[in-house]
This record gives C-alpha cells, sequence and structure tokens, in this order.
C-alpha cells in the first residue's frame, strides 16, 4: 500500500453539512501531515488544530462511507459529556493510580452465646426490637459515612486533574440511508450508522490518566451512539490528540428480569446492562489503537478498513418519533 493516499477531496460536497475546512488542503496525507505537525510546536492555536482535525475526520469519513453508497455525514454535539467538557485525574507523581476506595470496615462481632448458670444450658439473648434494630442502623449508616468521608477527602484534595474544554471537543456522525416502501408508497429515512468524535488532548496526556477515574474517554461515543436508540451493535472512531483509537459499541440488555417472578413467595432479579464501548482488536488480540506520530497513513488506512466494514446490527425496533435524526441534525424525526 502506498504511503501517500489520494482518497479524493478532503471536503466531500454533500448538502448535510457546511465542513469548517480548510480549503488548500486538498487530500488525506496532506491533512494528516498538518495535523500531525500542528502538535509538534506550541504556537499552533487550538482553533486552528481543530479545523485540521475536523478536515480530517471529514476526509477519512467521507471515504469509507461514501455519498454514492447512501451515506451521509453531518456535525454531531456528541451528547452531554461533550457540552460540558472531560476532566481526568491523573496519575500520582510516581506513576501509581490514586485510590479513593475507603478500607473495609471491621466485621462485627458475632453474638455471644451464654450459659443459663441455673440450667447449665447455652442460649442467646432476645433478638432486639425493631426500635432498637433501626436506631442501631441509623448509628451504624452514620459512623459508615464518616468512616468514607474521612477517607475520601484527603483524596479528593490530593487529586490532580486535566480538564478538556467544551471548545477542544468536536464530532461527526454518519447516517445511512434507507428506502422503504408501503402499499407502493416509498418512504426514505436516514438512521445513524457511526461516529467519529474528536478530542484535543495534549500529546502526552494519555499516559498520565489514572485508572481510577470512573468516566474513560471512549465513553464521548458511548453518549453519541446510544443516545438516538438506533444501534444494538457497531462502532465508532475517537481522535483523541495525538491518538486514532476505534471502538466496538453494544447498546446494553437495558433491563432484564431474571428468575419466577410469578411464584408466591419467590422475587426475580433485576438487573441493567448500559450501553458501552470497548477498543476493538485485530484478528491476534492487538489493539487497534495507533500514535499518529508513529504511524503513517497506510496503516491507519488498514487499521480502520479493520472495524470500518464490520456490521452494523440495528435495534430491532425504531420509531422515527423518538430517534430520528433528521437532516438538519437534529433528533425527533425531522427531515
Amino acid at each position: 500500500m502506498p504511503d501517500h493516499l489520494d482518497l479524493g477531496p478532503a471536503i466531500p460536497e454533500s448538502p448535510a453539512y457546511e465542513a469548517p475546512t480548510p480549503r488548500e488542503l486538498l487530500h488525506v496525507q496532506d491533512i494528516y501531515d498538518a495535523y500531525v505537525a500542528s502538535y509538534n510546536d506550541d504556537i499552533t492555536p487550538q482553533s486552528v488544530r481543530m479545523e485540521i482535525a475536523q478536515a480530517l475526520a471529514l476526509a477519512l469519513l467521507s471515504h469509507y462511507y461514501p455519498e454514492s453508497e447512501g451515506y451521509v455525514l453531518q456535525p454531531s454535539s456528541l451528547g452531554p459529556m461533550a457540552e460540558h467538557g472531560m476532566n481526568f485525574i491523573l496519575k500520582a507523581p510516581d506513576g501509581s493510580d490514586p485510590d479513593y476506595m475507603a478500607p473495609e470496615p471491621a466485621p462485627l462481632p458475632p453474638v455471644p452465646v451464654r450459659k443459663d448458670p441455673k440450667k447449665g444450658k447455652k442460649f442467646r439473648p432476645k433478638p432486639p426490637s425493631k426500635a432498637r434494630i433501626a436506631a442501631l442502623m441509623k448509628v451504624q449508616a452514620e459512623e459508615e459515612y464518616k468512616r468514607q468521608f474521612n477517607s475520601y477527602w484527603p483524596f479528593t484534595v490530593g487529586l490532580t486533574w486535566h480538564q478538556i474544554e467544551p471548545e477542544d471537543i468536536s464530532g461527526y456522525v454518519v447516517l445511512k440511508k434507507y428506502t422503504t416502501s408501503n402499499n407502493g408508497i416509498e418512504k426514505v429515512e436516514y438512521r445513524l450508522h457511526t461516529c467519529l468524535a474528536i478530542v484535543l488532548a495534549p500529546p502526552d496526556l494519555l499516559p498520565q490518566i489514572a485508572g481510577t477515574n470512573d468516566v474513560q474517554r471512549g465513553d464521548i461515543l458511548t453518549d453519541a451512539l446510544s443516545r438516538s436508540q438506533q444501534i444494538r451493535h457497531g462502532h465508532g472512531i475517537l481522535l483523541f490528540g495525538m491518538w486514532l483509537e476505534l471502538y466496538d459499541f453494544d447498546n446494553g440488555a437495558g433491563t432484564t428480569i431474571t428468575g419466577d417472578v410469578e411464584a408466591k413467595y419467590q422475587e426475580g432479579t433485576v438487573s441493567y446492562e448500559e450501553p458501552r464501548v470497548t477498543m476493538s482488536q485485530s484478528a491476534d488480540g492487538q489493539r487497534l489503537a495507533l500514535d499518529m506520530r508513529n504511524a503513517g497513513l497506510s496503516v491507519v488506512d488498514e487499521v480502520c478498513r479493520m472495524v470500518v466494514q464490520n456490521e452494523v446490527v440495528p435495534t430491532k425496533e425504531h420509531s422515527a418519533e423518538v430517534g430520528e435524526i433528521g437532516m438538519s441534525g437534529g433528533y425527533g424525526g425531522g427531515s
């Protein structure tokens, strides 16, 4: 595969969006090189870096999802995480993950077994009354709160955070055209197919992010891919600073009830499985994440093809009133 890939214009002619991209960049290789170069100095404004990142995103997406095959690209707000920015806990100076878990409390002592001095038999004291149990539970809850607070407070004030501002986050969704016919009436709708998120992170941030974070960087794709409830299984792309990462998406099982819920003395078990993304892997188990400073465009193309060719499984039921993405980019069935 040649190092220079001419994947066509960086600005596809599509009425679905107005591409905010530099007009002088005509090929993907040019944009790719410009994006990497923008991180090699400290003087490139973030706004310029974002323009180049958006140009690269549009060029890649228009190549893998061409308009001639029924795909349309649109800017996306991505979801609440992008709206409010992203915050990451950083590792401690020694490289370790901060530990926010309070130590487990000591187990309660067993109920003592006593002997009746008259009968010589073992007996247990009478169980406490309901009022006594309620009072004990209240005291235990207060003690547990104090214990966790005393552990969590020093952890919180000693943390180092990195914040990514909302203006440093952007993204695009790919919509796929579906045509159905009912009683001779043809209906066209565009449904969510995949998403590419852009996060302008510093080039050295990724190895500094602590595993303690409840929210992971890939969750921004979870927001974007799950909110329309149109995809059961799919994939997404994350441009995180100098890293290009590919993720598999699963919409989760939602709320499920197991067990004999009709039985008179048995209750069903209720569980909830949330939507999530996991980093994609190659056939030999390698994570599909590339440092663009070391990987050429040919490698990026090879890795992207591993994922974009995978089938996107839509949800079984779909109503335009509760999830359709209109051509204006909004949700709710408009076109």
